[in-house]
């Protein structure tokens, strides 16, 4: 094993001052001209990452821990699902699965990520030398800090106080908390300013009622007139021709226009559309605002993971949560139930998307409690389950908690319906297949006639991280035009101004161009693929089109191909992307009529079509009495 000169164990914050940090270890005649020193970065930043290796210069070598990171991640997920399950017991229950500790979502920052961070900091450590260790976290950093053998020396080397750091957070916490109430006050405002007088509101119902909530972005709002759903498509036409009275449900995110124009646009499509700003009350905004911010207290006690105390790793991620003011709105809807139930609005049928986040437990909860005749379902819009997805996974002690997971879980494909009970670990008797909504262009595999050689479609992820990472490769590889055609598509939720900040030098070169619309529209031009691990690449996968996926170095590749080892594992340098990328184009015609044929295949387990049977796994969950009194009023009306 070898060993270095110097024994010190040199620890910084990521967001300290790297040119005073560099200064410092020069000062410290660290490194010497005799060998290069390793460091490591912990953190999902790529771009602060690349910062910190390019500030410390050829002295030093980042230890790259893609692969590694994969695999202990993999090793420890059952341990940490069932100490997450652990963790909420005796609790209060609608704080906890509201909050980001519960939800397990490793798309963001999640607590999981820090628990994998501190396994690869004690896994070099293990090797006697010097080691700089940059985290993004002083929690982490402290905690691998008290890890240090007494025969080795640690040194913090921070030109930021925590104190400043501390001040920063509680900045951006105020800033959240701001904005949400302007958010509160405008959607309040609104409401009133364009509902009708005498309107009715809940709207009076007749026959089964089924309730649809849905997200709902610019392109929801189709220039036709009629509504977009990116998520359920056709499912409210659907159910209407077969005699149910649907209402949808909107949670606005990524809109252009103004909450008083989208209220207007609702308000007009003859009371389709439930508003729930019409139900809420002051009290009721600053209700669910003091529930969020309660778990801060989720950090108390937390048991031991594996022999490893995580108080100050909580203490820090639930301080952090704070600053995410979003799952306030969500929270609300505890309160918007209750008042239906108030009412003596009756709903028969809740629909939900499902990723078994914490923006759905909420709602759930309180058809539980208020109006526990309704059947509450959720949506799997995925064709497949990713590996390290966390949000997506239960255990028996979690489900025997009482977890609020909806009544019945509908799936997208028979695959997804299959994972979901024999991988994520929910009973097989909720789990239904359902039509694959989202994904209905992709019932034929279009062949290769319209194919543009030479050109690649670049699909990013709704993860600012991932795509700057994707992207940033890109460039690596790909920097001068070599006569290929880069087409970049960003994900339709990902706000414009964030877009700008993904890109690594702020504009693109011309060989490269943004597009917009469909994704499929750019998936019939182009040769090959580049995506994010993420169901996008899954998507263009089944599309028959050559899909290279691109993993992370610094955070988990939520791989979506997990499942097919026939196809290609992630790629996590420039160089790999540019062999591959160029293979392909080398032979396009041939490597796409392969992906074609392996498409073909693979979409009868991938997919499911739209009829009577897979329509009726929404109906089916209802009473027959129910769905017998909506046939006979869709008898009496044509």
């Amino acid at each position: 094993m070898k060993r270095w000169r110097y024994q010190e164990i040199y620890f910084v914050h990521a967001d300290s001052g790297i040119r005073s940090t560099v200064r410092k270890l020069r000062q410290l005649g660290i490194p010497d001209k005799q060998e290069r020193l390793p460091f490591l970065y912990l953190g999902r930043d790529y771009f602060k990452c690349l910062r910190w290796e390019e500030a410390l210069g050829r002295g030093w070598q980042r230890i790259r821990y893609g692969q590694l990171f994969q695999d202990i991640a993999s090793e420890h997920q059952d341990a940490y699902l069932d100490w997450t399950a652990r963790a909420g017991e005796k609790r209060d229950k609608l704080i906890w699965w509201s909050s980001r500790l519960a939800e397990k979502n490793t798309l963001l920052d999640s607590f999981y990520h820090q628990i994998c961070y501190l396994m690869i900091a004690s896994h070099f450590l293990n090797e006697q030398g010097s080691i700089l260790i940059v985290a993004e976290s002083d929690a982490l950093l402290n905690q691998i800090s008290s890890k240090v053998q007494a025969n080795r020396k640690a040194v913090r080397l921070d030109s930021r106080s925590m104190f400043l750091r501390r001040l920063t957070l509680a900045g951006r916490i105020l800033r959240s908390w701001a904005a949400y109430g302007a958010r509160c006050l405008a959607a309040w405002r609104a409401a009133r300013a364009t509902r009708t007088k005498g309107a009715s509101v809940p709207p009076i119902a007749s026959g089964p009622t089924v309730v649809i909530h849905t997200w709902i972005d610019e392109s929801y709002f189709a220039a036709t007139g009629a509504p977009s759903d990116r998520y359920f498509t056709v499912l409210p036409d659907e159910l209407t021709k077969r005699g149910f009275r649907v209402f949808v449900l909107p949670y606005l995110a990524n809109i252009s226009r103004s909450r008083r124009e989208a209220f207007a646009w609702f308000r007009a499509c003859d009371g389709r559309y439930i508003i729930p700003a019409d139900f809420y009350g002051i009290t009721d905004y600053i209700w669910s605002a003091l529930k969020t911010i309660a778990q801060v207290r989720l950090a108390r006690e937390v048991p031991l993971f594996q022999g490893i105390d995580l108080k100050l790793l909580a203490k820090e991620f639930c301080a952090k949560q704070l600053c995410d003011a979003s799952l306030a709105d969500f929270i609300a809807y505890y309160t918007l139930v209750r008042r239906w139930e108030k009412l003596g609005f009756r709903i028969d049928l809740f629909v939900d998307t499902f990723e078994n986040m914490a923006c759905e437990k909420p709602i759930v909860m309180a058809f539980r409690e208020f109006m526990p005749e309704t059947v509450t379902c959720g949506y799997v819009h995925y064709l497949v389950v990713a590996d390290l997805e966390l949000s997506i996974y239960t255990t028996s002690l979690e489900t025997a908690s009482g977890a609020p997971h909806p009544d019945v879980i509908v799936c997208s494909s028979p695959y997804t319906a299959r994972s979901l009970s024999t991988q994520c670990g929910f009973p097989a008797k909720k789990i239904r297949v359902g039509p694959s909504l989202r994904y209905l262009h992709l019932a034929e595999v279009q062949d290769v006639e319209a194919v543009e050689p030479n050109s690649v479609l670049v699909i990013l992820s709704l993860v600012g991280a991932a795509s700057a990472e994707l992207l940033e490769k890109l460039l690596q590889a790909f920097g001068q035009d070599e006569g290929f055609r880069f087409w970049i598509k960003p994900h339709p939720m990902m706000p414009e101004r964030e877009y700008g900040f993904v890109i690594p030098s702020g504009q693109l070169p011309d060989h490269m161009a943004t597009v917009s619309g469909p994704v499929q529209k750019w998936v019939s031009r182009a040769a090959c693929a580049v995506a994010t691990c993420s169901t996008a690449a899954m998507e263009i996968a089944l599309a028959g089109v050559p899909v290279i996926p691109v993993g992370r170095e610094t955070d988990f590749d939520i791989n979506v191909f997990s499942g097919f080892p026939e196809l290609p594992p992630p790629v996590r340098s420039a160089d790999e992307l540019r062999r591959h990328v160029r293979g392909i184009l080398a032979n396009w015609e041939h490597k796409r009529n392969e992906m074609r044929e392996w498409a073909i295949r693979a979409r009868n387990d991938c997919l499911s079509p739209i009829t009577d049977l897979t329509i009726g796994s929404f109906l089916n969950l209802l009473p027959r009495e129910k769905v017998m009194e909506s046939s006979d009023e869709l008898s009496l009306r044509t």
